[in-house]
């Protein structure tokens, strides 16, 4: 009888941990954390970074401005799929959502440029990027409001630094080309290119980087270049992107 017993004990403790295993094994792996709208009407960019870095640029458009300037068509297709291609040359990999490219929108209506603009909030930050045919520009800011870094040059380089390294490939060739930050009376730290220590950069995106912060968010304007321009060769701005 306490042979029986024990077999039907061994048989339970068998059962049970294959019962456990079968749960364990049939529970959905975790979803990556998807990216979230922004509200339409807010600007990501403060008013004072706006002041100082190309407004046209940072300043997100209104639902009516949107509405009115939104373009299409295969050619839009061909522009889209294109800065799909260069925010992915640009940003690193995580911060970039599955649905990137439902998420473009194109304006014709834009100052001075055709544009494709999308923003996102993903992972703690605002994401916001705008191209045209010869430039990126990229603001971040956190989504939970902290305390804004010391209103210093070498506090802003940092806040950059940190920024650059968080979200953009080629992070320490960036960094190479960037010079020190100039302190405007406003509060806003800019920073310029230099290629001293690196005098290929000229031709590479990460050697084309204009930097604002203003203690809270960043904002980074960015030249579309992939080393194919030589001494010989000059960039070709296309006016008529659409």
């Amino acid at each position: 009888m306490k042979g029986l017993h024990a077999a039907l004990l061994l048989a339970t403790c068998v059962a049970l941990v294959a019962l456990s295993t079968l749960v364990v094994f049939s529970e959905d792996p975790p979803q990556p954390e998807a990216a979230k709208s922004v509200d339409p009407e807010m600007q990501i960019v403060s008013e004072k970074l706006l002041a100082n870095a190309p407004e046209h640029r940072f300043r997100w458009p209104t639902s009516a401005e949107i509405t009115a300037g939104s373009a299409s068509g295969d050619k839009v297709d061909q522009v889209k799929s294109s800065c799909v291609k260069w925010i992915h040359t640009v940003l690193s990999d995580k911060w970039i959502p599955a649905d990137l490219a439902e998420r473009l929108v194109a304006l014709n209506a834009d100052v001075g440029n055709d544009a494709v603009w999308v923003r996102y909030e993903f992972q703690g930050y605002y994401i916001q990027i705008v191209q045209t045919a010869s430039g990126l520009a990229l603001a971040v800011k956190p989504t939970i409001r902290k305390e804004p870094t010391p209103n210093s040059a070498g506090a802003h380089e940092k806040l950059v630094t940190d920024t650059v390294h968080l979200f953009l490939k080629e992070a320490d060739k960036v960094l190479t080309c960037c010079m020190p930050g100039v302190t405007s009376e406003g509060g806003v730290t800019h920073g310029r290119p230099r290629w001293g220590n690196l005098p290929e950069a000229v031709y590479w995106w990460y050697g084309l980087v204009h930097w604002w912060t203003d203690g809270e968010g960043v904002a980074l304007a960015i030249g579309k270049a992939d080393g194919r321009i030589t001494n010989q060769e000059q960039p070709v701005v296309i006016k008529d992107w659409f």
